[in-house]
């Protein structure tokens, strides 16, 4: 229980101090959500809110005795920490309009999904779970929070967190960007109500940064490539209906289009004597991944598609003036990029190869390489208001990479200097002679 505590202490808190237990349903620190439970609860295994005006996770610790294993522990606390599942975690607001609110144990009637049993501070909450609880069962679900975070009032106003203010300034910044991590489709994303529904079919594309490259074939003196990296703090992103188009089957063509803004000027170094390139500030990256799955056997990325990709100059070291690159990329290089996978698995990628793109100056190039990725076309995890990746994923590095050869070569190096060592140990044989006195000895003439 202690490290319960702990551990919830250190994250970040955006919202209402809460312990959930059960001893029927597994329950962890992430999962099940709490719209799960609400969906998923039912009068046989009902989900029971326990609140007072004053909880936290201070006051829960105190009635626990998380720092104390001298102190005798009753009632709520003592059921807390018997049960086979429980975690402490921060919860949103929730309304619940089915709600049955009990303040008193006349109250408590049989027959509810959802009840909300509340107190005017710990004793009395406490009191009054202790005398329902044998009407309730075993199956229950239980959530103690502070009274603020439950209400059957549906015009009741949710209180806005420090991180919902934050989000909901980035989406209405002027530049109507959202900050990265960028996900398509955005399902609860602040600044979108977008729902699965069949155009959007069962796909999902998480990207947390671009990095734009810029090579030049014929520069033979110093640098011939230069990186621009477009992260969280320089770079926002948006969405617009048919951004997203996949093919609700295992069969098909999944298309993202990722619409990036750069917020500030970004150059490939933060050293002014070594900026070759940059990108200045409200300039817009548009493309698109097609991905492709023509058979049962595997999908795979078949094109990447530049709508909108420039660079310009500093000090025109590197190229001449502001550098475009034309709609298609290379094929051999989206073949690189290493996206190719099995239906039903997901592909992650910290960062993979470019797909390069000519331009519309000779011997320049623009290339787009992604950072800390994933995607999924088909088959993720659903349900009426959220999807999600599935558990079985493979990474774009392959098993026998550059660093695993690597580490292959030098085992086997080490293990046959530790093989020919123990061979030679064991080669070294004394004479017998000078172990049996009972044969002649040895007799060495020593002549002057």
């Amino acid at each position: 229980m202690r490290i319960l505590l702990i551990a919830l202490a250190l994250s970040v808190s955006d919202a209402y101090d809460s312990v959930i237990f059960s001893n029927e349903r597994k329950i962890s620190h992430e999962l099940p959500s709490l719209d799960n439970l609400l969906a998923s609860s039912n009068v046989e295994t009902p989900l029971v809110f326990l609140v007072n005006p004053d909880f936290t996770l201070g006051q829960f610790s105190k009635h626990v005795s998380a720092y104390s294993t001298h102190t005798k522990i009753e009632g709520l606390a003592k059921i807390v920490k018997n049960s086979r599942y429980h975690t402490a975690r921060y919860i949103d607001s929730v309304i619940s309009s089915s709600a049955s609110v009990v303040t008193s144990a006349d109250d408590f009637q049989l027959g509810s999904s959802i009840y909300i049993i509340a107190g005017e501070d710990w004793a009395s909450m406490d009191s009054l779970f202790m005398r329902i609880m044998p009407k309730l069962g075993e199956k229950y679900v239980a959530v103690i929070a502070a009274t603020n975070a439950v209400s059957n009032d549906k015009n009741r106003v949710k209180r806005v967190s420090t991180n919902e203010m934050e989000e909901s300034r980035s989406a209405a910044s002027s530049n109507g960007g959202t900050e990265l991590p960028l996900s398509l489709p955005p399902y609860k994303r602040t600044g979108y109500d977008v729902k699965p529904d069949g155009k959007l079919g069962s796909c999902l594309l998480y990207l947390e940064g671009v990095d734009i490259l810029v090579m030049n074939k014929k520069q033979k003196s110093g640098e011939s490539i230069a990186t621009i990296p477009l992260t969280t703090n320089s770079t926002t992103w948006s969405y617009v209906d048919g951004d997203v188009e996949c093919s609700n089957n295992i069969t098909g063509n999944y298309t993202f289009t990722v619409r990036l803004t750069v917020k500030n000027d970004v150059f490939n170094s933060e050293s002014q004597d070594k900026r070759l390139v940059k990108m200045s500030a409200n300039t817009e990256i548009i493309f698109t991944l097609k991905f492709t799955s023509t058979s049962e056997n595997y999908w795979n990325l078949q094109s990447v598609n530049a709508k909108k990709l420039s660079v310009e100059s500093v000090g025109n070291k590197l190229i001449s003036g502001t550098v475009t690159a034309k709609p298609e990329a290379d094929p051999t290089s989206v073949k690189y990029m290493g996206f190719i996978s099995v239906p039903y698995f997901s592909m992650v990628c910290s960062s993979s190869q470019a797909a390069w793109f000519h331009t519309d100056q000779e011997n320049i190039y623009l290339g787009i390489s992604l950072s800390n990725s994933e995607v999924q076309p088909y088959g993720v995890v659903s349900n009426n208001i959220f999807k999600g990746f599935t558990s079985q994923v493979e990474d774009c590095i392959g098993t026998f990479s550059p660093g695993s050869w690597m580490g292959i070569i030098s085992s086997l190096i080490l293990l046959g200097g530790f093989i020919f060592g123990f061979l030679m140990l064991n080669s070294v044989q004394t004479m017998d002679r000078f172990d049996d006195p009972k044969h002649k000895q040895i007799v060495i003439n020593v002549r002057e």
